[in-house]
């Protein structure tokens, strides 16, 4: 909340206005892209273990399905547990979220990773690794040149942001588009 309260709080930055953000189940989307069930039976749901690493793994895998080659049968496994312990170190101090001592992340944190450190396959730096584990250099070295801007992160906390109507049409949307999302 802001001195002035909820109604001072501005819009997210970057939100996709654009998009035609009618309520779920009022208009149709195309659930071709949407239907994943081979997808999910080549390409598992993996098990952080436990591990406060769920930003990690969430952003990763959409990450995988964003650089899936078309005609490949399922994305190559990035490790999620290298994105997570980079996300933790890249958050700016004044928006650590509830629970950072305790391994707690942000998917803003994710999205700054990924700018500043990249992601490497699993096979450089496995998810079986301890979440607090400092990556390899060879690790490192693996992620770099996988440095991107192209992940877009939207803060939608009640707190920070006048949240828009309808955000799970928008998520809808980008989904039934063929893009990927990741939620926190």
């Amino acid at each position: 909340m802001t001195l002035d309260g909820p109604a001072a709080l501005k819009p997210p930055l970057n939100w996709p206005a654009e998009l035609d953000a009618q309520p779920l189940g009022t208009k149709p989307a195309n659930a071709a892209n949407l239907a994943v069930d081979d997808l999910l039976r080549l390409w598992p749901i993996r098990d952080q273990r436990g591990a406060p690493s769920c930003v990690g793994f969430a952003a990763g895998a959409a990450i995988e399905r964003a650089w899936m080659p078309p005609a490949a049968p399922a994305p190559d496994l990035l490790s999620a547990v290298f994105l997570y312990n980079r996300s933790v170190l890249r958050i700016p101090p004044d928006r650590l979220p509830p629970g950072a001592t305790e391994g707690a992340s942000r998917l803003e944190g994710a999205q700054l990773a990924m700018l500043a450190d990249g992601i490497c396959r699993e096979r450089s730096w496995s998810d079986a690794k301890a979440h607090d584990l400092e990556p390899s250099d060879a690790a490192k070295q693996a992620a770099a040149p996988n440095r991107t801007d192209r992940v877009i992160h939207f803060e939608l906390s009640r707190s920070r942001v006048k949240r828009p109507d309808n955000v799970a049409r928008v998520a809808f949307d980008l989904l039934s588009q063929g893009l990927p999302v990741a939620l926190a």
